[in-house]
């Protein structure tokens, strides 16, 4: 009985010692005795009140016990916790980088999480969004993303933001937190944003992420920190950028990225370990970093080298539809290369080809013998998904006209006596509906005018002729 009660005087010492450590009076708020059976009563609800009131922190014991194994680092300690309680923070884009970034906030105990995206969740999504699940496919990612919040931790603040981000919002919104993470994918709001941090002098994390590639820099940072116009002055037309949705990306990429945004976010507010200063490039294929020296502030930068007021009327006077769901999905800026006589609609050509080719019944009956059926897209596309009878010539800005001599061939061989099968049309088709007109180009140029393009590509098959052809 004895060894029991020196056992247990043993663990209050040693939680006392957790106590001072972490900067909390372990002075005795109670006396707990041993009863007759030789354990040791319980606290009652007025020392319980007691030891509460003891923290100059504003933890609970239950704070204490919940993020102990970060609290017990040295330098992060109740003060750090404290800190992060108070704080905000705004994850713009819920993506496969605000998915990471707000689970792992959400974890450490930010007092006030805000989610900003006005898309729905996908089931292309999920391979990378990992906070949204098959159960809410087809709902707001921001009710997706912040009921997963709530389910991992029920006592922080989670905002919803239902309206996305645009220049009629972004300068509330950024004011409203202490730090802001830009997770989204296109260049309008990449340069919103910023612009609405510098106005707001909000520290900003920007992460990105494509392919096996990703980066993460963080910008207007203190006095000397530049902001993400010094490092990219002239943005990229969102034609010319590219896109998970046509680029790829392996899902732990972005994974890393979203991890490390909220990492430096909580450096940022708690001071614990030293903010990144660099643009830090990852290359997955190599798993390795490598980081890039950061400009100074510019005197003569659209952003931080402009007045509050000034930046503040331009942000307001920014283009709204750039912002749009419609605009974020709507892929590559269609092409119009082509007059409309050099191109055929999906359903039309579904029209021209025997039904194994998807076309729907009746068609058959206007079948026309003859014809080259060409896919330019890239190889590892044309294996998961293709059209039966297509060939892959994968287009190339370089070397397509390589392939004119055999396309010659095909629509004329010289062994046809029939002078109508001798002049074969030839379709070329791509995913959207792009190379396929830079590839009807080339061969136009070379004289073979009975080329057409399928307008709209295999998104418009799918769409118009074949619901089962595999969308990616």
């Amino acid at each position: 009985m004895e060894a029991e009660l020196e056992k247990a005087k043993e663990e209050i010492r040693r939680l006392r010692n957790i106590l001072d450590v972490n900067g909390i009076s372990s002075e005795p708020v109670g006396v707990v005795e041993a009863d007759a059976a030789g354990t040791c009563s319980p606290f009652n609800d007025e020392v319980k009140d007691r030891w509460r009131s003891v923290s100059e922190h504003g933890l609970s014991a239950e704070d204490i016990s919940r993020y102990s194994r970060q609290i017990i680092m040295p330098g992060f300690t109740a003060q750090g916790q404290a800190k992060l309680k108070n704080a905000s923070v705004l994850v713009v884009g819920l993506g496969g980088l605000g998915s990471p970034a707000a689970l792992y906030l959400t974890a450490a105990g930010i007092g006030r999480l805000g989610l900003v995206d006005s898309d729905m969740v996908e089931a292309s999504n999920l391979h990378r969004q990992v906070i949204h699940s098959e159960r809410t496919v087809g709902t707001p990612k921001v009710d997706s993303a912040a009921a997963a919040c709530r389910a991992l931790n029920s006592s922080i603040t989670i905002s919803a933001h239902h309206h996305g981000l645009s220049p009629d919002n972004a300068l509330q919104l950024v004011q409203s937190y202490d730090v802001v993470l830009d997770c989204t994918d296109n260049p309008p709001s990449r340069y919103l944003l910023n612009d609405a941090c510098v106005a707001s002098n909000c520290p900003l994390v920007s992460g990105a992420g494509i392919g096996l590639e990703g980066q993460l820099a963080v910008y207007n940072y203190g006095q000397e920190s530049c902001c993400y116009r010094c490092m990219f002055p002239t943005p990229r037309q969102a034609g010319q950028c590219q896109r998970c949705a046509d680029a790829g990306v392996l899902g732990v990429v972005p994974g890393i990225i979203g991890c490390m945004q909220a990492l430096e976010a909580i450096k940022i507010i708690t001071g614990v370990g030293t903010v990144l200063t660099k643009l830090l490039l990852f290359d997955a294929s190599a798993a390795s970093f490598h980081g890039m020296k950061l400009p100074a502030r510019k005197p003569g930068c659209a952003a931080c080298g402009t007045s509050p007021t000034e930046l503040r009327a331009r942000i307001g006077a920014m283009d709204r539809k750039a912002f749009t769901a419609e605009a974020h999905d709507a892929g590559p800026t269609p092409l119009s290369l082509l007059a409309s006589t050099a191109r055929i609609a999906a359903a039309d050509l579904a029209a021209k080809l025997p039904p194994a080719h998807g076309a729907s019944p009746g068609c058959s009956e206007s079948y026309k013998e003859g014809y080259v059926l060409v896919d330019v897209r890239p190889p590892h596309e044309f294996a998961f998904g293709s059209l039966p009878g297509a060939m892959n010539l994968p287009w190339s800005q370089s070397s397509w006209s390589a392939h004119v001599p055999e396309l010659l061939r095909l629509c004329a061989p010289a062994e046809e006596a029939d002078a109508k099968a001798a002049s074969r049309p030839i379709f070329v088709i791509c995913r959207r509906g792009n190379d396929s007109q830079r590839a009807v180009s080339v061969l136009h140029d070379a004289g073979l005018k009975d080329a057409y393009d399928v307008k709209g590509g295999l998104v418009a098959w799918r769409a118009d002729v074949d619901p089962e052809f595999p969308a990616y």
